[in-house]
């Protein structure tokens, strides 16, 4: 029976071992922490840091037990990229401005791009026969967020590197469609959203 003794809260400490779900609760509080973030002033450093460190914390649990989609993990490098980039998910800027984005990229969104890509890469190279149950519907959004930030961040100069980068969001999500329709409403979002980018930089 649970006591006292074995409650946790959002606020304890990431040190204590959780469970899965009890990460994703923390994760999921902290990106609500981000969304609050992108209607203010407040200064988002630390709390970028702060769901970086649970991101590791996450991403070395999940490698314990041999994971490779982890919930969590998704939810905290979301967040992320919704406080380094909200001006671009949530509006029209130059490509002066994207440039100075792409090139003033904090340490932490270095990061949840490039675990994304591994995380992507990773998935499509395993040949478990049912590797879409493993993975969870929150990671869909993450996928597609970053599939569009690519796309927003790239020169015109860059369109044919953009589209190889581009196919390989579009094949998880084709492969993750089998297992989860979003995903197929996802991929149809891209590739309206890949047409309206080289409109745009036509």
């Amino acid at each position: 029976p649970s006591h006292p003794g074995n409650t946790f809260t959002l606020a304890s400490s990431s040190g204590i071992h959780l469970g899965r779900f009890a990460r994703f609760a923390q994760a999921a509080h902290l990106l609500s922490q981000a969304l609050e973030a992108m209607r203010g002033t407040r200064e988002t450093a630390q709390l970028r840091r702060t769901i970086f460190a649970l991101a590791i914390l996450s991403e070395t649990e999940e490698n314990e037990i041999g994971s490779a989609f982890c919930t969590q993990m998704a939810a905290c490098y979301s967040a992320i990229l919704l406080l380094e980039f909200t001006p671009i998910l949530t509006s029209d800027v130059s490509g002066r401005e994207l440039h100075r984005a792409d090139s003033l990229m904090s340490t932490e969104a270095v990061s949840a791009l490039k675990s994304a890509v591994k995380m992507v890469q990773d998935f499509l190279a395993g040949r478990e026969e049912r590797k879409c149950d493993r993975v969870s519907p929150f990671i869909l959004h993450f996928i597609y967020m970053v599939a569009t930030l690519y796309l927003r961040m790239e020169r015109t100069d860059q369109r044919g590197a953009i589209m190889d980068q581009q196919d390989i969001w579009k094949r998880a999500l084709r492969v993750l469609s089998h297992r989860w329709s979003a995903a197929g409403a996802y991929l149809t979002l891209l590739e309206r959203h890949e047409v309206f980018t080289l409109l745009v930089f036509q």
